[in-house]
């Protein structure tokens, strides 16, 4: 049988522009377990693609396409929704920006996480962006996409 879950998603982010931590309460939509779709707060519904291995317990994947910031200095936001099976929880999100920098950001207590991470590049080029989420039961989960620094 599946069911409809409407709940509220939890989402930090660094922002760089004002160097400081921001949270964001978006409203998620869960069907069969789940998230279909977050609607951030302006109201648009942000459809969350079916990128990754699907057969993996974590599933990964960037909820609106990595884009870069109008206000200087330019950066990229890449949106991540990370999502492990029931009874388990997200314990870390492994950041890798495809130009030897790297984050690690812990997680505690929740099956389905969300981070906004911003990044600038110090050359102009092709990156190949991975995250990959674990869980307590050492299950992982990888997204990736490919930017271009102008």
């Amino acid at each position: 049988m599946s069911y409809l879950n409407i709940g509220l998603a939890k989402i930090s982010a660094w922002n760089p522009l004002l160097n400081r931590r921001e949270f964001l309460t978006q409203l998620a939509l869960l069907f069969g377990g789940a998230i279909t779709a977050i609607i951030p707060a302006s109201g648009l519904v942000r459809l969350v693609s079916a990128q990754g291995n699907v057969n993996q317990t974590v599933q990964v994947s960037f909820d609106a396409v990595p884009s870069l910031t109008i206000m200087y200095p330019r950066a990229y936001q890449f949106n991540v929704v990370a999502e492990t099976s029931s009874g388990l929880t997200i314990t870390n999100l492994h950041w890798d920006f495809g130009d030897g920098s790297t984050l690690d950001v812990p997680f505690s207590a929740q099956n389905v996480v969300g981070e906004i991470q911003y990044h600038i590049y110090s050359q102009a080029g092709t990156y190949n962006v991975a995250v990959t989420a674990t869980d307590n039961s050492g299950n992982v989960g990888t997204v990736q996409a490919t930017v271009q620094w102008p």
